[in-house]
């Protein structure tokens, strides 16, 4: 500002010099431009200042002044009180009344009441989490004191409205996406979906334009929204040729041959599952008939009985003139046991 005085020993008469030294005072400058001092006003911006009327000479008597801030949903906004000369208040009863006050309502909660001087409890931050916010200041009287200067920031970009043939994808406090509905593109890009970025956590690097055929978005790009010429028809329709191609031949295409490649692969697995298990089974047939009949257990060994063959008694001839009787011949003795032949074990092929 073009009109800043400063007296150590009025401003803080308390810091008297005991001594000889040096006072390094710092200070900034903020152009009188990005002030926001009048009153009954809405602010749109992300960042800037706001002022008492008069503010740093005097301020007058104002009965309501008020600055309304609106940020949107989930988006913080943080004021910081840089400098403040107001009528000092009352003490009553634990409470301090203000003549002359400043105060921060969010959605009509108050947040802070203050007045008097500026000290360092009064300069820390006040964070809103998003709504409305509202700066009211109150005088009786004129007076010619500094009045106040704050600072107020968004932090995290406002959230933009979707155009009216689109739809909002995603928003945060880095990015936000935005899409056209079918058949319709956004008319500055020639693209169905919009990607912008949150700069320095204030503001975004593009906008939402609105979303178009894509005859309109060609017509609206060649600021022409009546006739086309013959090169601009020609543009037209060389557009619209690919975005049918594309839309009606590749995408069907890509799907019939991605189906039959996965039967190809399924025929080519099933196969080679089958060559598998009867190379398994036949060498399990191999080993199992080398294999002695006492080891496996899937043999049932089996006897085989053969019959004892019984000799025939010796006839004896009839003789009929003379009967000799011998006495009974011992008989003789029986066979000695057959041996017991086993049979061949029998191959269960359960496996084939």
């Amino acid at each position: 500002m073009s009109h800043c005085h400063y007296n150590l020993t009025e401003d803080h008469p308390d810091r008297e010099c005991r001594c000889k030294g040096v006072i390094v005072l710092r200070y900034s400058c903020v152009p009188e431009k990005k002030i926001d001092k009048f009153c009954n006003i809405k602010i749109t911006g992300t960042s800037g200042y706001i002022s008492s009327p008069g503010y740093p000479r005097f301020y007058p008597k104002v009965s309501n002044c008020t600055w309304n801030l609106e940020s949107s949903i989930k988006q913080e906004m943080k004021i910081t009180l840089l400098d403040m000369d107001l009528r000092p208040g009352i003490q009553t009863r634990g409470k301090e009344l203000c003549p002359d006050s400043l105060v921060i309502l969010e959605n009509s909660h108050k947040v802070l009441y203050t007045c008097g001087q500026a000290d360092d409890k009064k300069r820390i931050p006040v964070l809103t989490t998003g709504g409305q916010v509202q700066i009211t200041f109150k005088s009786n009287e004129f007076l010619p004191s500094r009045g106040f200067l704050l600072y107020y920031k968004f932090n995290g970009c406002q959230k933009l409205p979707p155009p009216r043939l689109g739809y909002l994808v995603y928003s945060n406090n880095r990015s936000a996406m935005y899409m056209c509905c079918k058949g319709h593109v956004f008319n500055d890009t020639l693209s169905n979906s919009l990607l912008l970025q949150c700069v320095d956590g204030t503001y975004w690097n593009g906008t939402v334009s609105q979303c178009l055929t894509v005859k309109e978005a060609l017509r609206y790009r060649n600021n022409n929204t009546d006739d086309l010429d013959g090169n601009e028809a020609d543009v037209v329709e060389v557009y619209l040729r690919k975005y049918k191609y594309i839309e009606e031949i590749l995408i069907p295409a890509a799907c019939v041959v991605g189906l039959v490649f996965g039967n190809v692969a399924i025929i080519l697995l099933i196969q080679k599952i089958r060559k598998k298990r009867k190379a398994s089974s036949s060498h399990h047939n191999g080993r199992s008939t080398s294999v002695p009949p006492s080891v496996s257990s899937t043999q049932v060994p089996q006897t085989l009985h053969v019959p004892p063959t019984i000799p025939a008694e010796p006839t004896v001839p009839n003789v009929q003139k003379h009967t000799i009787v011998t006495p009974a011949a011992p008989k003789p003795p029986l066979p000695p046991p057959l041996p017991v032949v086993k049979q061949a074990p029998r191959v269960l092929m359960t496996d084939l």
